[in-house]
């Protein structure tokens, strides 16, 4: 080649190279612009935050744009390159939002190069309200009367109440209101202070005879929720929906005969007392109203003024140096209509619980290949949060390259247990006599549980599907597949998935199982894991049997985003 040809080859790539750097150098040209409302009063909202933020397959580096609304509730998202975006916006009393028009599908929005839009709507959803009185027998106003606005979460296999929002007090008055309550259905229960409900004064009570003293019944307040029971199989939930001011919900809290629980923190196998132990009474509900007690020399203890119920009795030593592992029992009690006395907590450090993973039998791949070394293994403790704070922590471990793994100083209750990573394409199951993968893992004090055997299989299942709305396409619609029994609380049996821009979407390494699909168009993420919001369309969803190895195609119709809220 020439001199001169090779010169004018160098132009020719240098004006390219040129051309493409201005090309991609050019400014994006795209508008997004719209307008912001309540979602309940559909009135234009001033000084809102309206965001967007790029993200896909792709997409090397995500994009961003921001606005505040004016007086009309107009914004204008400017200089937007092209892609698929999130819309986000914020303002305080309101909990999220959802979007409409300019082709989104409810959260979603895609921006095409030099594209135009100003037909764009976001709904701000405005939180609830629920406000109430809470009175005594005799019509008078409690103060300092704790309540607490709950709802049914899953702990392991185990369904728990557990409050959504920090305790609210009433004042002087009995008054009290509870502000910014996403939509949903939920239970109120209030919680009287720990002072006895009646008591004798304390000249006449020095004063009184041991028959009086033997005749004398303190009372106590029990929890009590709305409008009037001791549980929750005995109440009314309330359905809150955006913006919605509940006010009215009044409670009466009637005094209960009060009682006292007596009892001794022993040390497992030696019987010898325990000195100094703590003792906590938790309510088995869950509720807050914990009662605490410090055992003696001899390790007894007493608790009075205790309402009847179902509780659980705690009992703990902590440890002077990190080197000492923690003192921990626990037992269920009901309390009915007499004192309980005599009753034994025995503590202890705990005990081993070992297990060992093996390739399956039936499992094609070569087992030098796969490294079992790389799973880490964790023990959860399930059940009610009241309890499961005070219990000590147990390490997570690393499983070992021939698939054994041990858990040390596992204290009593029941667990469930978590091995991740697990391989593509595989999954865990139990080979034991009991499926601690499904119902958990129960240590008693004192016995470590029989070895866990596990299998892992390379027999996963795998679903796949469209979904339609109105016989077109919905991308963007968030696909769940919700386990059927006492698998739904366990994150290892859900999956979730977005569908694509032709409505498609693929699960794979699926444990084989009986499930509902569901497909919800519009809804935020953190809906996609709230399974009392997604339970309310379990009728409403696909059911699939999917066997070990197959794979499955469905067709589903989308769930509005104007249904999917409460």
């Amino acid at each position: 080649m020439t001199p001169l040809a090779r010169s004018l080859g160098l132009i020719v790539v240098l004006a390219a190279a040129a051309w493409a750097q201005s090309a991609q150098q050019s400014p994006p040209t795209a508008t997004v612009a719209g307008t912001v409302i309540d979602s309940v009063t559909k009135q234009p909202m001033r000084g809102v935050g309206v965001r967007a933020r790029s993200f896909g397959a792709g997409q090397s580096n995500s994009h961003f744009a921001s606005a505040t609304s004016d007086a009309e509730g107009h914004f204008v998202l400017d200089a937007m390159a092209p892609g698929r975006y999130m819309i986000m916006a914020s303002q305080q009393g309101y909990l999220g939002q959802r979007i409409a028009g300019g082709g989104s599908n409810g959260r979603f929005l895609t921006v095409a190069p030099d594209q135009h839009t100003d037909d764009l709507i976001v709904e701000m959803i405005p939180g609830a309200n629920i406000s109430g009185h809470i009175k005594n027998a005799d019509g008078k106003p409690m103060a300092r009367v704790s309540l607490e606005v709950v709802k049914y979460f899953y702990s392991g296999s185990q369904k728990e109440l557990r409050g959504v929002a920090p305790p609210q007090f009433t004042n002087v008055d009995g008054e009290y209101r509870i502000a910014g309550v996403a939509p949903g259905k939920y239970y109120v229960r209030a919680i009287a202070p720990d002072a006895p409900a009646g008591k004798p004064p304390a000249k006449e009570q020095a004063k009184a005879t041991a028959k009086e003293e033997a005749t004398a019944k303190p009372e106590a307040y029990a929890t009590t929720y709305y409008p009037n029971g001791n549980d929750v199989t005995s109440s009314s939930p309330l359905v809150v929906r955006a913006g919605q001011d509940l006010a009215g919900i009044d409670i009466t809290l009637t005094p209960v005969r009060a009682l006292n629980i007596d009892g001794k923190v022993l040390l497992s196998g030696s019987h010898d007392p325990a000195p100094s132990a703590e003792v906590t009474l938790a309510n088995a509900d869950g509720s807050s109203s914990d009662r605490h007690a410090t055992a003696d020399a001899k390790g007894a203890f007493t608790l009075p003024n205790i309402p009847p119920g179902d509780y659980v009795l705690v009992a703990r030593v902590e440890p002077a140096t990190q080197k000492i592992k923690m003192l921990f029992g626990r037992k269920p009690i009901h309390v009915d209509d007499k004192n309980i006395t005599k009753i034994d907590v025995l503590i202890g450090s705990g005990v081993q619980v070992s297990g060992r993973i093996h390739i399956d039998d039936k499992t094609n791949a070569d087992p030098t290949k796969i490294d079992l070394g790389k799973i880490a293994a964790t023990l959860e403790p399930e059940g009610n949060s009241s309890v499961t704070a005070l219990m000590p922590e147990v390490n997570g471990v690393e499983v070992k390259p021939d698939g054994s793994f041990t858990f040390s100083d596992v204290a009593e209750g029941t667990y469930s247990l978590d091995l991740s990573p697990v391989p593509a394409g595989f999954y865990l199951k139990s080979t034991g006599a009991a499926d601690a993968l499904e119902t958990g893992i129960t240590i008693s004090q004192g016995q470590s549980p029989a070895l866990l055997d596990l299998a892992l299989s390379a027999s996963a299942a795998q679903l796949t599907g469209v979904v339609l709305n109105d016989q077109m396409p919905a991308p963007d619609s968030c696909v769940v597949l919700l386990p059927a029994g006492n698998r739904r609380g366990q994150s290892r049996f859900f999956k979730r998935a977005i569908t694509d821009a032709s409505g498609h979407f693929t699960m794979k390494g699926v444990i084989p199982g009986d499930y509902k699909v569901l497909a919800l168009d519009g809804i935020d993420r953190s809906s996609m894991t709230d399974l009392d919001f997604l339970e309310q369309f379990e009728d409403r969803g696909e059911s699939v049997h999917l066997q070990e190895g197959g794979v499955q195609d469905v067709r589903l119709n989308a769930i509005p985003a104007a249904d999917a809220a409460p």
